[in-house]
């Protein structure tokens, strides 16, 4: 018989002689568990899985230049205002 695991909703659950709190996980046969499915909602496997490592990409090297890309260099002096907005501008 195969066990799963499931995590009780709705109510306290008691089996064999124990409490399992709602919210608290417990592990039944398939017997087991279709005695008590309504309050039983299934937990996903918990068995570690197996990473695969992705190749890195190559470094490529990249120019040094540092100068702002075309049209950006004349907004250095913007302060996030439209045109025609001034900071001593009055309506």
């Amino acid at each position: 018989m195969a066990t799963k695991t499931y995590r009780v909703r709705g109510i306290d659950l008691d089996h064999d002689g124990k409490r399992y709190p709602e919210g608290s996980t417990i592990e039944l046969g398939d017997d087991e568990a279709a005695e008590k499915r309504r309050w039983l909602e299934p937990v996903a496997s918990t068995e570690p899985l197996t990473l695969v490592e992705q190749p890195k990409p190559a470094k490529t090297s990249k120019p040094d230049d540092k100068t702002a890309p075309d049209g950006d260099a004349d907004k250095a002096g913007d302060k996030g205002q439209s045109t025609g907005q001034g900071e001593g501008d009055k309506q």
